[in-house]
């Protein structure tokens, strides 16, 4: 499976995710208070995207602590996060994305964009939390 393949997947599990989640959620009103909603059985296309989605993402354990103990190992203080900085765009640069650098007038901020289209997902880090 290409890399391209592969988070063509995510996309579309994460999508998913964000569906169901928004149908549990607006379905909730019907449930009695303190019981949560029991969501209906997966379809086979949808359990087989959640399945190989569990599996890609268990097969990057290794390389997401990896990415933990780095960062961790960087310990530099707020707004002069400039290794760490280095480090996580150029990860996010060979994996597809573009980086701009500099957001909100601080040098360490940046945004990392991938893929076209809509709807767009955006996903929030504060890497301070992990040293």
């Amino acid at each position: 499976m290409t890399d391209i393949q592969t988070r063509s997947r995510l996309m579309a599990i994460g999508l998913a995710v964000v569906a169901a989640a928004t149908v549990l959620a607006q379905a909730g009103g019907d449930q009695p208070q303190g019981t949560p909603p029991t969501p209906p059985a997966d379809e086979p296309r949808i359990a087989r995207l959640k399945s190989d989605a569990a599996a890609d993402i268990d097969s990057m354990k290794v390389f997401s602590q990896q990415m933990v103990d780095s960062v961790f190992s960087f310990g530099e203080l707020g707004f002069q996060e400039f290794e760490t900085n280095r480090y996580l765009i150029d990860i996010l640069k060979k994996n597809g994305f573009t980086v701009e650098e500099g957001i909100a007038g601080i040098p360490t901020a940046f945004m990392a964009t991938w893929g076209s289209g809509k709807p767009v997902l955006s996903l929030g880090s504060d890497i301070e939390g992990i040293t």
